[in-house]
């Protein structure tokens, strides 16, 4: 019996429960940073809540390029020296922010944000200060408006429009139709 398992992500060997990671042509990578999240709601394409953000979570994981990917419930292998860093990147416009913070959002339904430190920051609109999942707020799986907590501006995982808005959802203090999210794997 085998003590390791593998997906289109990586191998985790259960006995040691030591995750390693290989590129393979089913995963995206930008130098140091692996695509963890992108969401194209241009043609209406918008995340379920079901199952607790199930498909927010993981969907589509062999397409990085589908018009909803989500490998974050991988986030958790990608932990370096205690922190997770992090890329949003809005491909319409020019806001790019980088940070790190010391809790995974994915995996914290508190919400609330640990140990952000800015990196390379575009825009702080709307309450930027990293990313967090906040239950209460429930249009979206995580969201980067740390203050007001019942905004939902810097949407992850969004399952509806906003307001009025054709296909759009909140991005960074504006609305948007695409954002991705990458995480430092090395």
């Amino acid at each position: 019996m085998s003590n390791s398992f593998s997906d289109a992500l990586g191998n985790i060997n259960s006995s040691s429960n030591v995750f390693t990671w290989t590129k393979t042509s089913n995963t995206e990578t930008d130098g140091d940073w692996l695509k963890v999240f992108s969401h194209d709601s241009s043609q209406g394409d918008f995340f379920s809540s079901a199952n607790d953000w199930a498909e927010a979570r993981h969907t589509n994981d062999d397409n990085p390029d589908a018009n909803k990917y989500s490998i974050l419930d991988t986030v958790q292998n990608f932990n370096l020296n205690n922190r997770y860093t992090f890329k949003i990147v809005y491909p319409n416009t020019n806001v790019i922010n980088i940070w790190s913070q010391t809790n995974n959002p994915v995996n914290d339904p508190n919400g609330g944000v640990d140990g952000y430190i800015p990196i390379a920051i575009s825009s702080t609109s709307q309450g930027w200060g990293g990313l967090e999942q906040y239950t209460p707020q429930n249009s979206t799986f995580l969201d980067g408006t740390l203050n007001p907590r019942s905004n939902w501006w810097w949407a992850i995982g969004c399952k509806n429009t906003y307001q009025s808005s054709v296909n759009n959802f909140p991005g960074p203090g504006y609305t948007t139709t695409k954002v991705e999210l990458w995480i430092k794997y090395q």
